[in-house]
């Protein structure tokens, strides 16, 4: 298959790495950008991670960021980062580029972009699966924090902590109107790193199909990333409440829209998962008027944010999450269209952030709708193509229904595996 390097974009003239860059992703500039025909100077400037001790082996570093923008960073014709939402956008982009798995973020929960720390666990494995001795030094941490808050608050901080008192209050002063430290809920956040580097790799097969789910339903086809906030493109990936595939589509979202039973899984497939996602996403805008609440919606309920909006009397995003406390309307949804924002983000600068990332060729298929039950075997020979291969195409399709030869029901859309020149091995 062929594989396109960014890095190999990096070595093109100026306005041709661009060109390279978006075509390779299936996105484009906004056509402001465009028609000035040169990328936007506007952006974040990166924040450093300093190393400050060891505990029990684990790596202590502060995270030191510039002062926040105070202008919109434009990000495509439909989206850009308001300053009302830059620094939580900073801190989602951070974990998504510059953390690794093995790096955990306690933060304020309701204020992520207010970190306290971040703990390194070099043990941890590739996936950063959390053990107990990592879990027992991150709440030893957060009590620490919590200790020096209670002492903060009574103004009987010990001379020792006079130093990290005086960070922890500059750092505290972006919350408005809080005069308890104490009673802050701090949060652990892994970092993602590793996982978006992989899901970038696997995204490339899909994006161009993924883009034309939602051109066709005339809504940007860059709300296509959404499936990196909700799986960072993990095909695989299976909720604890049961949501599956890269756009995390809920059981009863699946059965209005989609086949699902125990040898036929459609949120398995990234297009026709899209194709779903893109209709929700469509309602929802089309019920609430602007791409943040609809993105925002996608998480909550288009029903929740559209009561969320009345009780609130704004339609804002920035507003809402910062007074909005109804029921549901916790640290996820708060946080979805500031990690949307920040993959767009990261990917419009991927080149710096992932330059060892490998674009594969998009996926060369055609679309047969069955007009009778097929065993797989059948439609193997049918099509002159291995189950191997339709296997591999069709990943709605289970396991255990390729090894039992099972049955394919009638009018299911399945992919056909296409030559170079456009055509099947065989009809």
């Amino acid at each position: 298959m062929f594989e396109l390097n960014l890095k190999a974009c990096r070595r093109a003239a100026t306005h041709r790495f661009i060109v390279c860059l978006f075509l390779a992703f299936g996105y484009f500039l906004s056509p402001a950008l465009q028609a000035q025909g040169q990328p936007d100077t506007r952006k974040m400037e990166p924040c450093e991670i300093k190393f400050v001790q060891k505990i029990k082996d684990a790596e202590i570093h502060h995270i030191l960021c510039p002062e926040p923008s105070v202008e919109d960073i434009p990000l495509t014709g439909d989206f850009s980062i308001p300053p009302s939402l830059f620094a939580r956008v900073r801190f989602w982009h951070q974990v998504f580029v510059q953390l690794s798995v093995k790096d955990y973020v306690i933060h304020v929960s309701d204020h992520p972009h207010i970190v306290l720390e971040v703990v390194r666990f070099p043990w941890l494995n590739a996936l950063g699966t959390i053990d107990s001795r990592a879990r027992n030094i991150l709440k030893a941490r957060q009590r620490h924090y919590k200790e020096i808050f209670r002492r903060m608050d009574q103004g009987k901080t010990l001379a020792s902590e006079h130093i990290e008192a005086a960070r922890l209050s500059t750092a505290l002063k972006a919350i408005p109107g809080k005069s308890r430290m104490a009673t802050l809920d701090l949060r652990n956040q892994k970092g993602q790193r590793e996982l978006m580097h992989k899901g970038l790799e696997n995204s490339s097969l899909y994006l161009t199909h993924i883009e034309q789910e939602f051109k066709t339903r005339s809504i940007p086809p860059e709300l296509g990333l959404l499936a990196f906030v909700e799986s960072t493109f993990n095909i695989k990936a299976v909720s604890k409440v049961k949501a599956s595939g890269v756009y995390q589509i809920m059981p009863f979202i699946a059965r209005q829209y989609m086949k699902l039973t125990a040898a036929i899984d459609e949120r398995r497939d990234p297009i026709k998962s899209a194709a779903v996602a893109a209709q929700i996403l469509k309602f929802n805008y089309e019920l609430l008027g602007s791409w943040p609440l609809a993105i925002t919606a996608y998480n909550h309920g288009p029903y929740g944010i559209k009561q969320a909006v009345k009780k609130a009397q704004s339609s804002d995003i920035a507003v809402l999450i910062d007074s909005y406390n109804g029921r549901g309307f916790g640290f996820a949804s708060q946080n979805f269209y500031a990690e949307f924002l920040a993959i767009l983000y990261a990917l419009k600068h991927a080149d710096k952030h992932f330059p060892d990332a490998k674009i594969l060729a998009s996926l060369n298929f055609r679309n047969e709708t069955l007009d009778r039950p097929m065993r797989i075997r059948d439609l193997s020979k049918r099509f002159g193509v291995s189950v191997e291969s339709l296997h591999a195409l069709n990943p709605d399709l289970s396991l255990s229904l390729i090894r039992q030869n099972g049955l394919i029901p009638r009018n299911f859309t399945i992919k056909i595996p296409l030559l170079a020149n456009g055509f099947s091995q065989a009809r």
